[in-house]
């Protein structure tokens, strides 16, 4: 008799194996926008048909240098970019960053947001309905 823990790593390997050699790149996400030091990528979170991709670096000409940003991607069949998420109340060197997405809800975070105390951080909730994302 083979013990279970054994029958289910005979099993269970020969699966990975074959999941692992079938797997292959299926797109590159680019923000229309992307320049050079905007560390694209830093957070990353997918639920579903949506990914989210922080920017904390982004530069933007109304908020300032390394503000950053959260960029959402949707698959409609194929991966295309859809919004560029900025909290309200940010400014130079806030760093907006990604702390999770989770159905139709995203969370934001910068650790260097100084509205209450000197770089006392802050998370902001984005919601989706439809396509649309909001702020709340």
């Amino acid at each position: 008799m083979i013990p279970f823990r054994l029958l289910a790593a005979l099993v269970l390997v020969p699966f990975l194996a074959a999941q692992a050699a079938s797997q292959c790149e299926e797109a590159e996400f680019i923000a229309p926008d992307t320049a050079e030091f905007d560390l694209l990528g830093a957070d990353v979170a997918l639920d579903g048909d949506y990914l989210a991709v922080s920017s904390p670096h982004k530069d933007n000409q109304t908020f300032g240098d390394d503000q950053g940003c959260v960029d959402v991607f949707v698959r409609t069949p194929g991966w295309s970019y859809s919004t560029r998420l900025i909290p309200t109340d940010v400014a130079d060197i806030h760093s907006v960053g990604l702390g999770g997405m989770s159905g139709d809800t995203l969370i934001a975070r910068s650790s260097r947001h100084s509205s209450t105390a000197q770089e006392a951080g802050r998370a902001w909730v984005f919601r989706r309905a439809g396509t649309t994302w909001s702020q709340e």
